[in-house]
């Protein structure tokens, strides 16, 4: 197992400082100040991909080291935020279809948005969604004219059972601050959650608090919230409610949801 994953280091190194530069626009190559154990972990993960039928013993294994460059602190403060963006995908045959949205805060006017599709290579694994979607909703982000303050992702953070989900990765590769908003749980579990708006119980998962479930909207299901990277629970679950308008995901979500499903929809009838 050391030899394989030496081997992707190294094939994925090679492959990856010669597009580098070209696949990451000066919106947030100039700001991330990025490190070579970020740089690699994209190397590893876009290797692994495409070998993954061989390779979830080596995708776990680099999972838990991406894990330990996790900062569940924020980078900048509520107040100081001005833009957030969303990004989510949706599946077109055997294609991702990535959208990312960003927008200002608190205003929510639409800055910038981008739809990518990529090659789906991975089949649904549970716990390693990055490998599936990771490629195009990074692509997806790094086409936005300016990097967001925040980024939601629509999948897991923290909330994840090795605490490293797709908000987290996306959120180290970039070194932005990242927040996770899924639909359902992936692990742990939640008490009995009110039916108004508003209200919300900690996600716990073997004696840990890794996320929270809030009701956006009145006797509607719940989201399930979480730490990306750079931010910390208290802040992910004050931006979730207050970008959270007639919809039951957050503004940004839904509308980069929306941007991907549009663009399957096209897809479709040509």
């Amino acid at each position: 197992m050391v030899k394989r994953s030496r081997y992707f280091r190294e094939w994925c190194t090679a492959r990856v400082r010669e597009k580098n530069e070209s696949h990451t626009p000066a919106a947030l190559n100039e700001e991330q100040g990025t490190k070579v154990t970020m740089v690699l972990t994209v190397e590893v993960i876009e290797g692994i991909s495409a070998h993954i039928s061989e390779n979830i013993d080596v995708a776990i294994e680099e999972q838990l080291r991406i894990r330990e460059l996790l900062i569940l602190e924020p980078k900048v403060t509520t107040d100081a935020i001005r833009t957030i963006a969303g990004v989510d995908a949706a599946y077109s045959d055997r294609e991702v279809i990535a959208a990312a949205v960003n927008l200002s805060y608190p205003e929510g006017a639409i800055i910038s948005e981008s739809v990518i599709r990529e090659p789906a290579l991975v089949p649904y694994l549970p716990g390693l969604f990055a490998l599936r979607e990771g490629r195009a909703v990074l692509n997806a982000l790094r086409r936005l004219s300016s990097a967001p303050d925040m980024i939601m992702v629509h999948g897991h953070g923290y909330a994840h059972p090795r605490r490293c989900g797709l908000a987290s990765h996306v959120g180290i590769i970039l070194d932005r601050p990242t927040m996770g908003v899924a639909d359902r749980l992936l692990v742990g579990e939640i008490s009995t959650l009110p039916p108004f708006r508003g209200s919300m119980v900690p996600v716990i998962d073997r004696d840990e608090v890794i996320g929270m479930a809030i009701r956006t909207k009145e006797n509607i299901r719940p989201v399930y919230v979480s730490i990306g990277h750079r931010t910390n629970l208290d802040q992910v679950v004050d931006l979730t409610l207050a970008t959270t308008g007639e919809h039951r995901l957050p503004t940004p979500l839904w509308l980069a949801d929306q941007r991907a499903r549009q663009a399957r929809t096209i897809r479709g009838k040509k």
